[in-house]
């Protein structure tokens, strides 16, 4: 099928849009959307809360861009959180802020312990 004109300019651009998207899904850079789900903000309410322009908060919650350190560091203390956990999803959250706090006997520790309570979960290793 040969398409000319508008169409073939709006087909192109929705093939250009989609593949943004999927690139976009593969790397999601970081879990804003779903702190802010998590703590019931909107967007409104976390450009209010950095001071960021409403367009700036719109293009993390579409991940096109990441946040810069001064806004990282807002969005962590407004979602009473570390830095690092932005780039994880909340709900996974909670072991990277528990296991930090422990030496790598513990770590390992809590590492078999857990391997072996949930041995559905596969080995644990990376």
């Amino acid at each position: 099928m040969i398409t000319t004109g508008i169409s073939a300019r709006h087909n192109l651009h929705g093939m250009v849009g989609a593949s943004r998207r999927m690139r976009a899904a593969e790397r999601h850079s970081h879990y804003i959307p779903e702190w802010a789900r998590q703590h019931k903000l909107s967007r409104a309410d976390i450009a209010r809360a950095t001071g960021a322009q409403k367009s700036l908060v719109s293009k993390w919650f579409n991940d096109r861009i990441t946040p810069g350190d001064s806004y990282i560091e807002q969005l962590a203390a407004l979602f009473g959180c570390s830095r690092s956990a932005l780039f994880q999803p909340p709900e996974n959250a909670w072991f990277s802020e528990f296991a930090a706090g422990l030496d790598d006997a513990d770590r390992a520790r809590a590492r078999e312990i857990l391997r072996l309570s949930f041995p559905k979960a596969g080995n644990g290793q990376r």
